[in-house]
């Protein structure tokens, strides 16, 4: 095969020389090995065996608990994965949602998280915003809910925990292994 030919093969059609390649969401058992680790971790030390609670989910908790602007973020994505880890006894655990949110869609979120409770800063190259609050409806039943929003080139993720970390370095992490091209597409 000639290089013309493993150029051809290796590009997507939609990809051109300009424009980054088209980002990927990781699977469920990659989205967050934190997540991953602590949940395996705690569940095999009581020898619990918990797999038919780990890994994806439907949007019945970024439902519940994020805002208009959020939610009406989510009906214009054009992919998204919703994974779930069981973190601790009594309701602990982790929801992820990563999905693909076209830049036009994220600039109204981002400026509503600007403007509201939450607080900026960054996880790596992401855009992030955290929110801590007592779980309005009793969802939980574990203390604090956390409430993570990442943006990353394309890639909208939104993390939902109860847990003792901070679970955004490893979403942001095995995002950019499978994304490499995202890193120099800091959302800021």
């Amino acid at each position: 095969m000639d290089t013309k030919e493993w150029q051809a093969e290796a590009t997507p059609e939609s990809a051109t020389p300009d424009e980054p390649p088209a980002s990927q969401i990781p699977s469920c058992a990659d989205a967050n090995p934190l997540a991953a680790q602590e949940s395996v971790d705690f569940y095999s030390s009581i020898d619990i065996d918990i797999s038919e609670h780990t890994g994806p989910t439907d949007l019945t908790t970024f439902n519940r608990l994020s805002g208009p602007l959020a939610q009406a973020a989510m009906r214009d994505v054009d992919a998204v994965q919703g994974c779930q880890w069981p973190l601790y006894l009594a309701g602990n655990q982790l929801t992820q949602y990563t999905a693909l949110l076209p830049n036009d869609s994220q600039t109204p979120l981002i400026v509503g998280l600007r403007d509201s409770d939450y607080v900026e800063s960054t996880a790596g190259p992401a855009l992030k915003f955290e929110l801590s609050l007592e779980d309005p409806e009793n969802y939980r039943m574990a203390g604090r809910t956390t409430i993570q929003q990442l943006f990353l080139g394309d890639v909208w993720i939104t993390i939902i925990e109860t847990g003792k970390s901070d679970y955004a370095e490893s979403a942001v992490s095995t995002l950019l292994s499978l994304n490499p091209h995202l890193e120099a597409q800091s959302t800021q």
